[in-house]
């Protein structure tokens, strides 16, 4: 899936003006610093394209000088969800408009949380907050037309092999780990929720959907199958990722990666 410079925009200018607040109001009790401002096309740059002027330069390091324009966007957009993670973590975050921010860091943050975009699917957890997420070290979707290349065999093969019927609507395998830390494979007929799953990753965000319910778990497996699209968490760990900014607290160690 690819994801063009104007849709993420609404994103990028939402998150770019409030790191401008957040670096604002950072600097301190009684000090000011001067926020980056947002140039559009008003001053002769493309529609779809934006830059940063600041009075004094703060920022430390910039992001590589390799990043395409909308590489650029979303690279913002995952630091922007990070902060709300972080706020989330530290117990302020509130999504309450009424309710009164301690600083003004707390406001622009609080802000930063409603206005970023969420895509919602079934059995996100987000009517179900007291239920953790289950950890996925990939996906695979079944389809009578539309099975994983180098698969082997047709749709009716590959269920008969998985010991379930050829159903029409096709069927979602989570793969994962036991409580062993085994590897294993749930089989579940809500294609639907996992496709909610693959559209959040196909958009660099991170999120993994609550266990299932003993009636949604058609079937649970020793192994898994291949081949399948890899969580952000597996392509982390296999080095095919690394986060969008260092932490000299990351460590090798956790759970099994795939491999």
């Amino acid at each position: 899936m690819t994801i063009d410079a104007p849709t993420l925009l609404p994103i990028a200018e939402s998150a770019v003006s409030i790191a401008s607040d957040i670096i604002s109001t950072g600097a301190g009790p009684g000090r000011q610093r001067p926020g980056p401002s947002l140039r559009s096309s008003a001053q002769g740059r493309p529609n779809n394209t934006w830059a940063i002027s600041t009075s004094r330069c703060r920022l430390g390091r910039m992001p590589p000088a390799n990043l395409s324009e909308t590489e650029y966007l979303r690279h913002i957009e995952l630091l922007a969800r990070d902060v709300i993670h972080a706020a989330n973590e530290e117990g302020w975050l509130t999504y309450d408009r009424d309710a009164t921010p301690a600083t003004a860091l707390h406001r622009v943050v609080n802000e930063l949380a409603r206005q970023i975009r969420h895509y919602h699917f079934s059995g996100d957890g987000c009517l179900e907050d007291d239920l953790p997420p289950m950890q996925l070290a990939g996906i695979v979707i079944l389809r009578p037309k539309a099975i994983p290349p180098d698969m082997e065999g047709t749709y009716e093969e590959i269920c008969t092999r998985l010991g379930i019927p050829p159903a029409a609507d096709g069927w979602a395998v989570w793969n994962t780990w036991g409580d062993d830390q085994q590897p294993i494979s749930i089989i579940l007929a809500d294609t639907d929720g996992t496709e909610g799953i693959l559209l959040n990753w196909a958009h660099c965000i991170e999120v993994y959907p609550s266990a299932p319910l003993p009636a949604q778990a058609v079937l649970t497996r020793q192994g898994w199958l291949t081949p399948m699209t890899l969580s952000p968490f597996s392509a982390r760990k296999l080095g095919v990722t690394r986060p969008p900014y260092w932490t000299p607290k990351a460590s090798g160690g956790g759970t099994p990666a795939p491999g």
